[in-house]
């Protein structure tokens, strides 16, 4: 018992050192961009939002924000829909080399992204196709469309087949029972999909390197070519913004689609009826 009981203390602390190591840095960069000296330094020694201020007043960083936001929508709407089919073929339609298409569709998140980056240049390369936004459109969906399989992928698996069924028995075809009786059950799912998908598109840096076109950056890669230089106050305020984003837009879905899907589950509320033995009104018995 002391034995058991000492390793999950060394288990707990391990854990707890593992994800210090992991936090604190994003915590550091966090509390610097509310110092008020022009170079960030400790100890902090006031509290400013003037270099959040800042950011808007640069024109490099509104249009790198403006670029990150467009192709992390195109990408997550593209890869949504996509994989959502796929997903839906894959478990609703057996067909002989299920697998082997399964492992094709889901294999960019095995593969380092910077293989995959190198091998989509060379590819566009080769049909005469230079870097273009084009380009970043398509290796962000390639990047970004496994996360929306698998998450729907799961959720239709958990769909008893037989509500679809018995839509089509009572004269629905396959697409109304898909959006009639599938889409709203796999609706959370989809939509967990869809922000997996823009985070992480908003989010890559390697393999985006390489297909980009010249001087068309996104917040990452600017972030990335500034911290070349110097790491400035402003650069802190960004990272800063970019945590809360990357924590806030997540939290923010997964509260949304709690309270959803708990409005859905909340029976509806029957009108109440009138007693049996209730006496008739005046209005009643003229």
């Amino acid at each position: 018992m002391r034995h058991s009981r000492l390793t999950l203390w060394l288990l707990g602390g391990f854990t707890l050192l593992v994800y210090a190591y992991k936090i604190l840095p994003v915590f550091v960069v966090v509390a610097l961009a509310f110092n008020p000296p022009e170079f960030g330094s400790f100890p902090i020694v006031g509290f400013t939002t003037r270099w959040f201020g800042g950011l808007l007043d640069n024109p490099a960083v509104v249009t790198a924000v403006k670029t990150s936001l467009r192709l992390a929508v195109a990408t997550a709407a593209i890869a949504t829909v996509l994989g959502v089919a796929a997903a839906y073929a894959l478990v609703r339609y057996p067909f002989r080399g299920r697998a082997a298409v399964q492992l094709l569709l889901t294999m960019p998140i095995l593969v380092p992204h910077l293989i995959v980056g190198v091998g989509l240049l060379l590819a566009f390369r080769i049909l005469g196709l230079s870097r273009s936004f084009t380009l970043m459109l398509l290796g962000h969906v390639a990047l970004t469309m496994p996360f929306v399989i698998l998450t729907t992928q799961h959720r239709l698996q958990a769909i008893p087949l037989y509500l679809e069924e018995a839509s089509r028995t009572l004269g629905a075809n396959g697409w109304q029972t898909f959006r009639e009786v599938t889409l709203p059950l796999a609706a959370p799912a989809i939509v967990t999909g869809f922000v997996f998908a823009f985070m992480s598109s908003f989010d890559e840096v390697t393999a985006t390197l390489f297909w980009r076109p010249a001087n068309f950056d996104t917040v990452p890669i600017y972030v990335l070519s500034e911290l070349q230089n110097s790491v400035s106050q402003e650069l802190n305020a960004l990272a800063a913004a970019l945590v809360g984003f990357s924590v806030g837009v997540p939290v923010l879905t997964m509260l949304l689609l709690h309270l959803w899907t708990s409005r859905r589950r909340r029976p509806a509320r029957a009108p109440e009826a009138t007693p049996a033995w209730q006496p008739a009104t005046e209005g009643d018995a003229r």
